[in-house]
């Protein structure tokens, strides 16, 4: 039961614990439990197959009004997945379907003012309730697996990403169309889909450092120069982007310049390659990895896949470094124009090339460093995010009431 209070009274589920923030999407989710702590009555729903940990209830205690943690075992999770394949469910949802979740979810149904499902893993949940909901899909897994569909060069993963694909686009469009409002990151996305339904447009924030903040590490500690990639290793589009980079790019840059990837859960496929190559530094999780990236000569954002807005890009950008990135992971910066903000460049040797002369003339990229810095303060700061997430919010909510 949910005692009486004068704050209306939210209701969130999320596919994954919002503390610590090791991933993009963990910093989102984190955010947003501030974000809706600070305003609402909060009551959250996890489903994780992460272990959790004090850290973790400890944030969660402090940022909510109830919440209840649903551990998603192994054999349920391929219990799951067979069943998608007979039902005809997107995998990424069944996959993280539990009916005792389903089952606690309707004890609170009648007792929340509003509902919110993060990504699409968690939509189904909600697709009964009464109250407004809203669909906070951050990215749209639909228009992912149909680029990589197109993208991959494997026969069995072409399969699977057409099939997974298909079934996305249906699910999403009937979410979209069954809830009040659609929150997207990407701005290219909010619109492909705003004939479905009510899609916003809410680009992710940044946390700007202060400059003056202590960002020393060992001078030589990673060869002198060297450019730096940040993102959790076991997500896929982060391994085919540092693949891409080591296989097509790397072979073109001077042999003075080093590759340092940082972030947790690197595959052993990756580890090997390190193995192999001096110049290729793997640093598993580091606990404040802005210190890196403040000393390298440029941040890269080789995304061949995914289509989100990459926190990977706004963090280098907010510490006024150079960003060479695809113009796959660009397009969602919306603003940023190729030699102002960043450096954007889909060709294997040209990349390689503009790193090579970053390196030899670092003072005539300074300027796009700034310039990177200044756009991402003004324009994606996390709390231009919440005054619009917020006021969608408010406005849907005395809109209903209205009527």
């Amino acid at each position: 039961m949910i005692s009486p209070t004068s704050r209306k009274k939210c209701l969130l589920i999320l596919p994954r614990m919002p503390f610590p923030p090791y991933s993009g999407g963990a910093l989102r989710c984190m955010e947003l439990v501030k974000i809706l702590h600070r305003h609402y009555e909060l009551h959250l729903v996890i489903i994780t197959a992460e272990k959790v940990d004090s850290n973790s209830v400890e944030f969660i205690t402090d940022h909510s009004t109830s919440y209840k943690i649903f551990r998603l075992g192994k054999l349920s999770a391929v219990l799951n997945t067979w069943r998608a394949l007979l039902n005809g469910h997107p995998l990424q949802v069944s996959y993280f379907y539990m009916r005792q979740v389903q089952r606690y979810i309707n004890t609170l149904k009648n007792e929340i003012d509003f509902a919110i499902c993060n990504m699409v893993r968690t939509a189904t949940y909600l697709q009964t309730m009464k109250k407004p909901v809203f669909f906070d899909i951050v990215d749209s897994y639909a228009l992912s697996y149909d680029d990589a569909y197109r993208k991959t060069n494997s026969l069995i993963y072409k399969v699977i990403y057409k099939i997974e694909a298909g079934r996305l686009k249906r699910f999403e469009q009937a979410i979209i169309k069954n809830t009040e409002k659609t929150f997207f990151v990407n701005k290219f996305e909010a619109d492909y889909w705003k004939n479905a339904g009510p899609t916003i447009w809410n680009p992710n924030g940044v946390t700007i450092p202060n400059h003056s903040e202590s960002l020393a590490i060992e001078s030589n500690k990673y060869g002198g120069k060297f450019i730096a990639f940040l993102g959790k290793m076991d997500y896929q589009p982060n391994i085919d982007a540092i693949n891409w980079f080591i296989q097509r790019v790397f072979p073109y840059l001077n042999k003075d310049i080093s590759l340092v990837i940082l972030g947790t859960s690197p595959k052993i496929d990756l580890l090997k390659m390190a193995s192999k190559e001096a110049r290729i530094i793997v640093t598993g999780f580091i606990e404040n990895p802005y210190a890196i990236m403040k000393h390298a000569l440029a941040i890269i954002a080789p995304m061949q896949t995914g289509s989100g807005i990459q926190n990977k890009i706004l963090e280098g950008m907010s510490l006024s470094k150079i960003v060479v990135c695809t113009s796959l992971a660009a397009r969602p910066i919306i603003g940023a124009q190729h030699n102002k903000h960043l450096i954007i460049e889909d060709e294997p040797s040209k990349m390689g090339d503009l790193i090579n002369q970053i390196s030899l003339h670092p003072a005539q990229y300074v300027i796009i460093g700034e310039n990177a810095r200044k756009l991402v303060s003004s324009n994606f700061s996390w709390q231009n995010h919440e005054n619009i997430l917020i006021k969608e919010i408010e406005d849907t909510i005395n809109a209903n009431t209205i009527s």
